[in-house]
């Protein structure tokens, strides 16, 4: 392709910046910039305004535990009962933790031998020592045998490590996990919470109203009553 720059018009005078001129000898009264420069400060305001309505929470969200800590006890029957675990054995928050994961995952009518190997399955995937997986399958097997959970076994309804949520007075939306909760016909919902003597040891009052927690959330969400039971092992 070939060009010709015969055709072109050569030295012409750069137009760069002659309408910013014009508009400003139209506007040498600064009428329209003393506006713009109000409605900037307008718009900023505004802008200000819907920045800090937007980033206020419509919800403070709280887990059961932290709204227990600070919060009275809701209007819900929460009883407390014991497996009888024997002493000593171990503590710690290991030890805690693969209770309630064997509780999570054994049969609810598991015999020994399924109980020992839930502990011992768990067991590795904790990394816990041989005496914590065998105080946890004594334990457990102890909390299998306690009238709740043969009720719980043979229910018609049964949910484990169920995640629920209330909304509660003054905006606040509570959330946890159930570790246990059973329908009988004609008596409603019992939720179940799992506590060692070390998780419990000190804050028996705040574990209560965890477990208080839990059960409104139920009856929140199924329109049946139910109560709570603090389970100790």
């Amino acid at each position: 392709m070939w060009w010709d720059p015969a055709t072109l018009a050569l030295d012409v005078q750069e137009s760069a910046g002659l309408a910013q001129q014009k508009i400003l000898a139209v506007d040498e009264r600064g009428v329209r910039a003393e506006e713009g420069v109000r409605e900037h400060a307008v718009w900023q305001a505004e802008r200000e305004r819907v920045r800090a309505t937007g980033s206020a929470p419509s919800l403070m969200v709280r887990t059961v535990t932290e709204h227990a800590a600070v919060a009275a006890a809701p209007a819900v029957e929460v009883a407390v009962e014991s497996v009888g675990a024997p002493a000593p054995r171990p503590h710690g928050k290991r030890f805690g933790t693969l209770v309630h994961a064997v509780l999570a995952a054994v049969e609810l009518d598991a015999d020994p031998t399924g109980v020992a190997d839930a502990a011992a399955l768990q067991g590795r995937l904790l990394g816990a020592t041989a005496a914590e997986v065998e105080a946890a399958t004594e334990t457990v097997a102890r909390a299998l045998a306690h009238p709740l959970l043969r009720q719980a076994a043979h229910a018609g309804r049964c949910r484990r490590e169920c995640a629920v949520g209330v909304k509660l007075d003054g905006d606040v939306l509570v959330e946890g996990v159930v570790d246990a909760a059973y329908l009988l016909d004609g008596e409603g919902w019992t939720v179940v919470d799992f506590k060692t003597d070390v998780e419990i040891a000190g804050r028996l009052e705040e574990c209560r109203r965890q477990v208080g927690l839990y059960a409104q959330a139920v009856t929140r969400a199924t329109g049946v009553p139910a109560r709570g039971v603090l389970l100790r092992m």
